[in-house]
């Protein structure tokens, strides 16, 4: 873990940016969104077990592929269930597009079926 220390603000739960290294997918910090500056870094072996990995999760709201290949990038992207998923990029939301979530979106969205 690189970081996690709080940065001297006497008000506020603040903490420094943080990577966590030594966690699994049945982890709590890497199953529910953490409203900070922190990132779960969970390594695997294939496209198969990352998408096993991501559908694990009670919530697909949103999530983000990143890689040089745009197949591997389309198979990954179409094998997750979530409501949006990205491409070498996060969170850009056209206010045009249609926005909803998979599974549990936790926003009081009604979730989208496959």
């Amino acid at each position: 873990m690189a970081g996690g220390e709080k940065p001297g603000l006497e008000n506020g739960f603040y903490i420094e940016p943080t990577i966590i290294t030594d966690a699994n997918n049945s982890m709590k910090v890497a199953q529910e969104e953490i409203f900070g500056p922190v990132v779960v870094v969970i390594p695997f072996s294939s496209e198969e077990e990352v998408i096993a990995m991501a559908n694990q999760s009670d919530y697909g709201l949103a999530g983000g592929v990143w890689t040089q290949d745009i197949n591997r990038a389309l198979r990954v992207a179409q094998g997750v269930e979530t409501g949006r998923i990205w491409v070498n990029t996060y969170h850009e939301l056209p206010a045009h597009a249609p926005f909803g979530g998979y599974k549990n979106p936790a926003l009081g969205v009604r979730p989208i079926s496959r």
